[in-house]
């Protein structure tokens, strides 16, 4: 592509935008001097196009379709939310008060043999949303995966759906002082940091809803914090039930690889369009760089960092910038005088 050229097709964008992350373009000014364009607006009207959204989607979809979590697989599910601030100059829908934005629901195996796909797209979200009415749009496997969830998917009525199915659920509940429930058989009895192992009935008399019948485990991480977890699995012990929702936090590493290491956190475009194109870009390169890892490592987010990195080492790239990488502000706390 040289010279002036005012449409680009979806597939060179898509091709381009696979390159920039590894090759560290850092705008659209950039991205047209590297392919010999004179003008940047012609990507910026690309990215806007609704064909260029529609063509990712297709691919996304058809691999998330052949992405199938094996029996016994531990699968998070969780959202990942691309926001900006409400002062910024953008089309997004509202996220909430102060931000606006867009996300995406997807499925995580985080025991994913090399090889295979280990995300497959449930929802695009492009309005303000709720996890647990998302979730309810899926459609999970019964007697599959085991599906672990945080506390934003937490409703009554989905475990009840959910155990009539046959699904495999670990889902993390929120404040245990709010938590209403009637003990049906105690499986094990309180010692050390357990509190709580036992089969119960959720909610209250009152409630109108649903009040299903799961086992409920309640373990005192710190004076501050408690782990509770709901699930249908009454066969396991809790401290596998435990260590299983721990690797949940999988999903969260690899949230923090795609805006980080594989330059997502860097937006070239603030419209919605443009936006939910450059994060599915995104996400396939990710899934290239995983399954064309020859060791994986220990986890699928590590194993992506590393293979990026064998990639910018191929191709002679520096470090990546420090402008380009989700970091804390670590502020001095001053003393007072």
């Amino acid at each position: 592509m040289r010279g002036y050229q005012r449409k680009v097709d979806a597939p060179t964008l898509l091709q381009m935008f696979l390159e920039a992350p590894l090759a560290q373009i850092s705008g659209l000014r950039q991205l047209a001097k590297v392919n010999g364009c004179k003008c940047f607006s012609t990507f910026s009207h690309a990215l806007r196009r609704n064909s260029s959204l529609l063509f990712i989607n297709k691919i996304v979809d058809r691999i998330s379709a052949e992405s199938k979590p094996v029996a016994g697989h531990h699968v998070a599910i969780d959202t990942m939310p691309i926001t900006l601030a409400k002062t910024q100059r953008h089309n997004c829908p509202r996220y909430n008060d102060k931000t606006v934005g867009c996300g995406i629901l997807w499925a995580f195996d985080l025991d994913c043999p090399q090889g295979k796909n280990p995300v497959s797209v449930i929802h695009r979200c492009i309005k303000a949303w709720s996890d647990s009415d998302l979730i309810k749009e899926a459609r999970l496997e019964p007697d599959g995966p085991i599906y672990i969830m945080d506390p934003g998917f937490r409703c009554y009525d989905l475990f009840a759906k959910w155990i009539d199915e046959k699904v495999n659920f670990i889902v993390r509940t929120g404040h245990y002082a709010t938590l209403r429930y009637n003990i049906i058989k105690q499986l094990s009895q309180p010692a050390g940091e357990l509190e709580v192992d036992a089969i119960v009935q959720l909610g209250s008399a009152a409630r109108r809803g649903a009040r299903p019948v799961v086992r409920l485990v309640v373990v005192q991480l710190n004076p501050q914090e408690r782990l509770i977890l709901v699930s249908n699995l009454c066969d396991w012990t809790w401290q596998r039930l435990s260590d299983a929702y721990k690797r949940r936090w999988g999903i969260e590493q690899f949230h923090r690889c795609l805006k980080s290491n594989l330059h997502l956190a860097h937006l070239y475009s603030f419209h919605l369009i443009g936006i939910m194109f450059l994060a599915q870009c995104v996400l396939l390169l990710a899934i290239m760089l995983w399954m064309s890892a020859k060791t994986p490592l220990s986890d699928v987010a590590k194993t992506i960092i590393e293979e990026a990195r064998r990639w910018r080492d191929r191709l002679g790239i520096p470090p990546l910038l420090r402008r380009n990488i989700v970091v804390k502000n670590y502020r001095k706390k001053r003393r007072r005088r």
